[in-house]
């Protein structure tokens, strides 16, 4: 299915789904570039700024299962040695078993290890005490903040204090009807 092209901030995104995640991620407090490079065979839909580039692929699908199928060959193959993070139609919220966290799985993310292992698994959505921000965490992986590099086992991983589906609907009101309709010339 065709995304509906969307204006946000300034940008044209090729679907509302890519709009709303850079809504969400303006919400959280973390710097986008959207389609910041060419590799190989793959354009990355988002890069977040973090301590270390964390790529982001957007992908219409529901479940973690589907967004890996969807994504992550293309991003295997690319080249990209670093972290990336895929997401889909929505934040996973139902999904979380991990640490009691009620905020639900942000997406899947490929985690590089200490060992250089990449392995996939849920990321799941936490406040670092270090950095004071909303961050990721791999779930099976490192526990290392994503955002400013902190990490103490898991003594840094604060539960947020708000909730990632009212984040969700909140990135969702500033892109809803906004470039409903194609630009014209």
């Amino acid at each position: 299915m065709a995304g509906i092209p969307t204006l946000y901030d300034g940008a044209w995104f090729r679907s509302r789904i890519e709009a709303r995640h850079a809504a969400l991620f303006d919400l959280l407090g973390w710097p986008w570039v959207y389609e910041p490079s060419d590799l190989k065979y793959y354009i990355p839909d988002f890069s977040l700024t973090f301590y270390k580039p964390l790529l982001v692929e957007v992908k219409d699908e529901v479940s973690t299962e589907a967004l890996l199928v969807a994504a992550g060959s293309k991003i295997e193959a690319s080249g990209w040695k670093g972290e990336v993070l895929i997401v889909g139609a929505s934040p996973q919220l139902e999904l979380a078993t991990h640490w009691n966290n009620e905020n639900g799985v942000f997406g899947l993310l490929l985690d590089v290890g200490w060992d250089e292992t990449p392995q996939w698994g849920n990321a799941i959505f936490f406040e670092c005490v270090f950095c004071k921000r909303f961050s990721l965490f791999h779930e099976t992986g490192s526990y290392h903040c994503r955002v400013c590099g902190g990490w103490d086992g898991d003594k840094h991983l604060n539960h947020p204090n708000v909730s990632l589906r009212t984040l969700w609907n909140k990135a969702g009101s500033l892109v809803q009807w906004k470039g409903a309709f194609p630009r014209k010339g």
